[in-house]
């Protein structure tokens, strides 16, 4: 069972937000020789963001399915883990996801859930949060 009385669901981040924070440390670690490269993989994950969820940059959400939906909440990060909050961003009903997959990488994974108007969420999903992902993935293919 997952949080807000979902059957399931994981914490998710904007697309690009990983490869950002990749971008931004590289630049900031490795001095002047690496620091334009760290900016532009940095500004790219920045764009990426900005169009593919529906969560803002810099935000954390939990995405959670239930019998009837697909529903996005705000997520607050804790000290030890994130937790969901009762705000809702978006949410839509599982009549309308065409697909769901997760595109797992080394450092950070991600899930697109894509819907018959041919819209959809793109997320970031770190190592810690891939097992649930799988888990969103099974529940909006068993139909």
């Amino acid at each position: 069972m997952g949080e807000n009385g979902t059957l399931t669901g994981t914490f998710v981040e904007p697309k690009g937000t990983i490869r950002s924070i990749i971008g931004h440390g590289t630049a900031n670690a490795f001095g002047t020789a690496s620091w334009a490269a760290g900016l532009t993989v940095a500004a790219k994950a920045d764009g990426q963001m900005a169009s593919s969820s529906p969560v803002a940059a810099g935000s954390i959400a939990y995405l959670g399915v239930t019998p009837d939906a697909v529903i996005l909440f705000r997520a607050k990060r804790g000290l030890l883990k994130p937790k969901a909050t009762d705000e809702l961003i978006a949410n839509a009903p599982r009549t309308e996801v065409a697909s769901a997959v997760v595109a797992e990488g080394r450092l950070a994974s991600v899930l697109t859930v894509t819907f018959t108007d041919q819209s959809s969420w793109t997320f970031d999903i770190p190592k810690i949060h891939l097992k649930g992902a799988r888990e969103i993935v099974a529940a909006l293919s068993a139909r």
